[in-house]
């Protein structure tokens, strides 16, 4: 607000008298006292002057009552308006500063309007709109803060179940060392305590011996003392054997028990820290919207996307992956995946062998493997995990280099990365589905084999918190949560025989490749709607391989002798 110290009348001031002002001029840039307000109101000069009381000079903000209408410059009244450049001028300025600019305007022209003017209407409304604008960041902070404390209580919650399920593992291998421990030394106890009662026996038989020498000695005749004498001499010789025999097979060597712990429970104390925190930002789903240009801009919610449902999923625009030859015709692809450079991995079980095709659908190289792949799934930028047939390589795809060679001591075939955890999910005929932490090659396992698992195809695939499997010979797909939590199981072979590879798009439908029925189907994540994509009469025959690129929306599908075809999903 304009200042509220005491204003003396301008005019009175100029006479040497001292009135305290009851009006305000802003063109004349003084205050004006009720006897010279009477006369400034019906000066031919000033009659015109927009003079306000000095209750509602009071009233401006500061910044605007300190406006004048005199040029600080050349100390004249403004008269002109310069639309170039946006500024009020006096005469002077006129001829100093805009002697060349067009379109001159004159001030008291441009003030007519300036009160009735849509301009302080509109600064209204964008000062409204920046208030709401205000209101609406200030609740959203509000409800980003709880949506984090959620997220903070489902990690603790994570981290909790972890610690758990570590403390269980290590309370299991705990009590199994201690029953060994305790089984060596019972085996010690026993093997000691037969010695020692067979050495009691011999302790007595010498006595016996010992009392036959004596008698022997003393009462025998010399016959018997000679025959007698060979006859003892006889049996201390075996007991002499004896006792030899119990050094020579170790019945009396000293019993040391030693216990190896195994490196990886040390490498544990190691482990500087439980994970990782880290906080990830992404952009919030509002926008800077202008309605005029000379409008403050609205915050408005941008729309969110539809999202992609089964029933409103659509493949459109195939390309053909066909400048290889004859590369797939001796092949057998089981899986797939899209590198981030858009290079194709195949893993091609028959001819043991990795083929990377580039972009454009030429060969860039082939990588050749001891064993399988049945199956493959990124790791990093330029690193896969491939299921062999009693392992899982990690392989460098610019080098060819077997990274690490990790034995899950049974047939691996379906496999997922977990990059949230870290960790590989693979399916392992014999034992089920197992997790692997890369960090230090813990397997786990999360699913326990069942009878009718064992024979036939399993595929894997992980989103959030869901593990997908498929078992061809079931035509099954079920899923479990991270800690083997069944939560869905589902069999219709009318649409859905044999499912092979699948994969998940970020919505969790499933995109199933469909082997006895010749198609490609999609499955809600709740399992209520299953719809099929493609069918042989759009040329799906014996589908295997397919993968689904969450950031292209791109499907990749092969058929087990190829060629491959890549959809656009909408």
């Amino acid at each position: 607000m304009a200042s509220s110290d005491c204003v003396f009348c301008g005019i009175c001031e100029a006479r040497h008298i001292t009135k305290i002002a009851a009006y305000w001029c802003p063109e004349c840039d003084e205050g004006l006292c009720a006897e010279c307000h009477e006369h400034h109101s019906i000066s031919k000069g000033t009659r015109k002057h927009g003079v306000i009381s000095m209750e509602s000079y009071y009233k401006l903000p500061t910044s605007i009552a300190n406006i004048v209408n005199f040029c600080e410059d050349h100390d004249m009244k403004y008269e002109n308006y310069c639309p170039h450049h946006n500024k009020l001028c006096c005469p002077a300025c006129i001829s100093t500063k805009h002697k060349n600019c067009v379109g001159l305007l004159l001030l008291q022209d441009v003030l007519k309007t300036a009160k009735s003017s849509t301009l302080l209407d509109s600064i209204e409304v964008s000062i409204k709109d920046i208030k709401t604008n205000i209101d609406t960041i200030i609740k959203n902070r509000h409800d980003d803060l709880k949506t984090f404390g959620k997220q903070r209580e489902k990690c603790q919650d994570e981290i909790k179940q972890l610690r758990f399920k570590i403390n269980c593992h290590l309370d299991e291998l705990e009590q199994q060392i201690l029953n060994e421990l305790a089984a060596a030394e019972n085996k010690v106890k026993i093997k000691t305590n037969k010695v020692v009662a067979d050495l009691s026996e011999k302790t007595k038989h010498a006595d016996i011996l010992q009392q036959n020498i004596s008698s022997l000695k003393e009462h025998g005749s010399d016959l018997q003392a000679y025959i007698g004498s060979k006859m003892i001499e006889a049996d201390v010789g075996i007991e002499e054997k004896y006792i030899q025999s119990l050094i020579k097979d170790g019945s009396i060597h000293k019993n040391l028990l030693k216990c190896k712990i195994d490196d990886r429970i040390s490498r544990l104390t190691s482990i500087k820290t439980f994970g990782n925190i880290s906080i990830e930002s992404e952009c919030l789903l509002f926008t800077l919207k202008t309605e005029k240009e000379k409008q403050a801009q609205i915050l408005t919610s941008i729309p969110i996307p539809i999202e992609r449902t089964v029933d409103n999923i659509k493949l459109s625009n195939a390309s053909k992956i066909d400048k290889t030859g004859d590369l797939f015709k001796k092949s057998d692809i089981r899986g797939a995946v899209i590198l981030s450079n858009g290079q194709m991995l195949f893993a091609d079980c028959s001819q043991r062998k990795l083929i990377l095709i580039n972009n454009d659908g030429t060969l860039a190289k082939t990588v050749l493997v001891t064993s399988g792949p049945y199956d493959v799934s990124i790791i990093g930028d330029r690193k896969v995990a491939m299921s062999a047939f009693r392992a899982v390589h990690i392989i460098d795809i610019d080098s060819e280099d077997i990274k690490d060679n990790i034995n899950t001591h049974g047939e691996c075939q379906g496999i997922d990365y977990h990059s949230a955890r870290g960790m590989i999910i693979c399916y392992v005929k014999s034992k089920g589905i197992q997790s692997i932490q890369l960090f230090d090659k813990t397997i786990s396992t999360i699913v326990q084999v069942r009878g009718d698992s064992k024979t036939g195809s399993f595929y894997i695939a992980v989103y959030g918190d869901n593990i997908y499997e498929s078992r061809a010979e079931q035509h099954t797909i079920t899923c479990y949560s991270l800690v083997g939590e069944k939560k869905l199981v589902y069999n219709n072979t009318d649409l859905l025989a044999s499912p092979m590879a699948i994969s998940v798009d970020d919505n969790s439908n499933l995109f199933v490749s469909s082997n006895f029925t010749n198609s490609l189907v999609a499955l809600s994540p709740d399992g209520t709607i299953c719809k099929q994509l493609l069918s042989f009469e759009d040329g799906i025959t014996r589908p295997l391989a397919l993968y689904f690129d969450v950031k292209k929306n791109i499907l990749l599908y092969a058929k087990k002798t190829g060629p491959a075809f890549i959809y656009n999903v909408s």
